[in-house]
């Protein structure tokens, strides 16, 4: 009679068609056996007796079915701990696999060949917890359009795309684009970078109107991965103070830096590399822009119009360019019709840019009054640029304007050559009903290629603020 003689330390059991591996085959590890949500875990095999290139791992719940088809959480190929098969076949070894987002308990699943029905090993299981992450805003009372500072921490696994907006504490979880200011938190901007950071903090500006709402920070670019809730903020009606609104028509450099230091009176400023965006990304505005808005200071983008004769198709191109340039705060549509038959022209291009999300600040700038069906086109209308004499001697305006926040008005003076004329343009400026004013010495045939210096300047945003 011969005799059976058992060769191997394992053998295999075929079971109603599924092959699993006896309890001296391979087995399964997860470390640590506790983590938070989006956190990682080191996975680490051994004893696989035949291992191929397209062996993987993967996340399960324990309640799946052996065969329990693709996966719903992250898996990889354990040759090369990526989802690319490579040509390696590996006995034993370990991977870094991104825990699941939701709470709960999984475990990790080995399985043989790229199918799921030769199950090699499973770990024991692991507890996934709620995201430590946290998200908070200071001040928790704001006015209307004020700025705060947005801090977060504890996030576990981020990326450079992670952002945060503002929320109404009602909008569901996954609430689509938001429809106040939000940004990528890698720098504070609405164009993402290459950081990844766990903690920092970012200033940005409250919504316009009065109400209760939430800052919330989202993972990677999606509205599905919900990564922290701040407090409930509230925010009170508009201020009735006045605001610096600069057309900054000079290239980056002192004059940049000295807006930056201008303090909260300097609330806007208006980028103009070349009469538009330009051909190209110019890396000094990248900078400028960047430090403008780490200042408080909403940038917004320079492109003309032809009073309405410029196709919407070129128009939106420089829009695009500097959103994706320069990531702006919105857009300054100069060359602005007065003309109520161009209306629909304007509200297109309004919409265009509220479309971008987050501030997207709208300016029109007919450049003298203009007809009342523009205030619902545009969030800011610049009702005079003129000189100084103009503005003291032979200003009106139609009396609707008087029915409309001064938040919707903006007028511009040059030529107040001496420091009490500017005071006098200002004052008379709050008088008008102007939320936004920019006064200068300078004249034609260019007077935004400069800013005032010294004590003009000084006196001028103490007089602003």
């Amino acid at each position: 009679m011969k005799r059976l003689i058992l060769t191997t330390l394992a053998v295999s059991i075929v079971i109603g068609g599924l092959t699993t591996a006896s309890a001296s085959a391979a087995t399964l590890t997860a470390s640590p056996n506790s983590v938070s949500a989006g956190g990682t875990v080191t996975v680490s095999w051994s004893g696989v007796s035949s291992p191929t290139s397209a062996d993987w791992i993967a996340w399960y719940l324990p309640s799946d079915p052996a065969q329990p088809g693709q996966p719903q959480f992250a898996w990889a190929y354990d040759d090369n701990c990526t989802q690319t098969a490579g040509s390696n076949a590996l006995s034993s070894g370990s991977c870094t696999l991104p825990a699941p987002a939701a709470a709960g308990t999984y475990q990790i699943r080995l399985y043989a060949n790229n199918n799921d029905t030769n199950l090699l090993a499973t770990s024991g299981n692991v507890t996934v917890s709620s995201p430590s992450a946290t998200i908070s805003v200071s001040p928790t009372s704001i006015g209307a359009g004020g700025s705060v500072t947005v801090s977060w921490s504890g996030v576990s696994n981020p990326t450079s795309t992670d952002w945060m907006g503002w929320y109404l504490p009602s909008d569901p979880a996954q609430p689509g684009q938001p429809k106040w200011a939000w940004v990528y938190d890698d720098h504070c901007t609405q164009t993402s970078g290459s950081g990844a950071l766990s903690s920092g903090s970012c200033t940005l500006t409250a919504p316009p109107t009065a109400g209760s709402y939430q800052m919330r920070l989202y993972a990677n670019d999606n509205d599905t991965d919900l990564v922290a809730t701040s407090g409930t903020v509230t925010v009170t009606g508009a201020a009735q103070g006045q605001g610096m609104a600069v057309p900054a028509y000079f290239y980056p450099g002192s004059y940049w830096t000295q807006m930056d230091q201008a303090g909260p009176a300097l609330t806007l400023a208006v980028m103009n590399p070349n009469s538009g965006p330009g051909s190209a990304a110019d890396p000094n505005y990248v900078s400028a822009v960047h430090a403008a808005q780490a200042a408080g200071i909403t940038v917004v983008g320079y492109v003309y119009t032809d009073y309405g004769a410029r196709s919407l198709s070129a128009v939106e191109a420089d829009v695009n360019s500097y959103y994706s340039w320069y990531g702006v705060n919105g857009i300054f549509f100069d060359q602005a019709s007065t003309n109520c038959s161009y209306s629909s022209y304007y509200a297109t291009l309004n919409a265009f840019v509220k479309a971008k999300g987050g501030t997207a600040r709208t300016i029109l700038n007919p450049g003298t009054q203009t007809s009342q069906c523009y205030v619902s086109d545009a969030d800011i209308l610049l009702t005079f640029e003129g000189s100084d004499s103009q503005y003291v001697n032979s200003y009106s305006a139609p009396s609707w304007v008087a029915s409309y926040s001064p938040s919707h008005f903006w007028h511009i003076i040059y030529g107040a050559s001496t420091s009490s004329a500017m005071t006098q343009a200002v004052q008379l400026s709050k008088q008008r009903d102007a939320g936004f004013v920019y006064v200068t010495s300078g004249g034609l045939p260019n007077p935004y290629d400069l800013l005032p210096t010294g004590s003009y300047w000084t006196s001028e945003l103490a007089a602003i603020g």
